[in-house]
């Protein structure tokens, strides 16, 4: 009997000390909200302005009367607000609040894909306003219907690759919005590295007769969904948008169409809103040093040698590993980076 108790004993220590060390989930709750984004909606490219969203809700959150800060998390090309799935959310935030990582706190992970695989968060007067679907239409449906800390100093906003870009974009255009961001890898913030006004993707986009022509080039599909938002024209087939160079017998530039996508560079944006002033957002950022897209460390090292120059207080870190590893789980970036650094930045007390 007494070796029988002993084993049990020790096998509920052992129980406790997994839930610790792992973060198993206790909280189980979630929800999807559908709504109509009054930002998307009318669009001349036929983007869905039904959009789902799944929401995290902190232990005791049904049993509470109190509000709670926002988390929001972009996903990145290709993907969707199944991202929460396969980052495992649920079981990182139950273990992050559970060890004291950061406060009880709410995450919302919106679908924000597009009929080409991406939106890059970036408004357009034709192809849907991405931008203010989630700093606008996003945050009053949430605001609205959970029990939110709605100031801009409770809101956090980060995401990976395309959603990292987007993260930073729209932090940066809605200040009084989002309080602090960080973005993971974030993809095309600049003309760098393979990402050039040479990469033989403008190319095959040039002589494509119809979408699968292109599907089987990884740049010349982000490159089609960026000249969707960036320089859209439904009356240019077959993707409805214009591309900044062509190629004839050598590369020409379309100044009127490279002048846009330049305004949408995130760096460029960074770069000017800082030269008329402090900006208002905490703002982390970090890459891999191996990462496959080659560009991407070196625009990131380019943004935060930006900050520096103007004195922005910022994070930028780097580690070693590719565009997809070290992202997600409890050895992960999420984990051990963005949520510690929101927690620095949330201003609740």
């Amino acid at each position: 009997m007494k070796s029988l108790l002993r084993a049990i004993l020790l096998l509920l220590i052992a129980s406790w000390i997994i839930f610790k060390v792992l973060g198993k989930s206790t909280s189980n709750q979630y929800t999807t909200i559908q709504f109509i984004a009054p930002s998307l909606s009318g669009n001349l490219l036929g983007e869905d302005s039904s959009r789902i969203a799944y929401v995290y809700l902190p232990p005791g959150y049904d049993t509470s009367t109190k509000r709670y800060p926002c988390l929001y998390y972009l996903h990145g090309f290709t993907s969707d607000h199944e991202e929460y799935n396969h980052l495992k959310f649920a079981q990182l935030m139950d273990a992050a609040i559970a060890n004291g990582v950061i406060e009880p706190c709410i995450l919302v992970v919106p679908n924000s894909s597009t009929k080409y695989e991406g939106s890059f968060y970036t408004n357009s007067e034709i192809g849907g306003k991405w931008a203010d679907y989630i700093a606008k239409d996003l945050v009053h449906v949430v605001d609205r219907r959970f029990r939110t800390l709605a100031e801009s100093k409770f809101r956090c906003l980060f995401g990976h690759s395309m959603g990292g870009n987007g993260a930073l974009k729209i932090a940066l255009q809605n200040q009084d919005v989002f309080g602090s961001v960080y973005a993971l890898s974030p993809s095309v913030i600049n003309w760098s590295g393979e990402f050039n006004l040479q990469n033989p993707s403008f190319r095959i986009i040039q002589s494509a007769k119809s979408r699968e022509d292109i599907q089987n080039d990884f740049y010349s599909r982000v490159l089609v969904a960026m000249g969707r938002v960036y320089s859209a024209d439904n009356k240019v087939q077959p993707f409805q948008c214009k591309m900044p160079v062509r190629f004839d017998s050598s590369w020409r530039i379309d100044s009127a169409t490279m002048a846009l996508w330049n305004s949408e560079m995130v760096t460029l944006q960074y770069k000017e809103a800082l030269s008329r002033g402090p900006l208002k957002i905490a703002i982390g950022f970090d890459c891999g040093l191996e990462d496959e897209f080659k560009h991407i460390p070196i625009s990131c090292t380019e943004l935060d040698s930006i900050l520096s120059v103007f004195g922005q207080v910022h994070d930028y870190s780097t580690y070693h590993g590719n565009h997809y590893e070290k992202v997600g789980g409890f050895e992960g970036r999420i984990y051990k980076n963005v949520l510690p650094f929101f927690s620095k930045h949330l201003r609740t007390k």
